[in-house]
């Protein structure tokens, strides 16, 4: 059981872990559920920033091409 602290030395020998050992163990369990999370919220903002600029680059470019094409209407 991960919470009550049984680790596989205690089931084999009968050895009790130290505080430390238990938080070391219970930190890596939680980091190596945690970091995959993280890494995809990291990767997920990047692409939501990514995409804000490339709509202000899209509005940006309408508009320059309205601009552009305002002289030639009614030809």
């Amino acid at each position: 059981d991960p919470v009550k602290g049984v680790s596989l030395a205690e089931k084999v020998f009968g050895a009790v872990e130290t505080v430390e050992g238990v938080a070391q163990r219970l930190n890596a369990k939680i980091m190596g559920s945690v970091q995959p999370m993280a890494e995809k919220a990291a990767v997920s903002a990047q692409n939501e920033r990514r995409a804000k600029e490339l709509r202000e680059t899209l509005a940006q470019q309408q508009k320059r091409l309205q601009a552009l094409q305002e002289p030639f209407k009614g030809l």
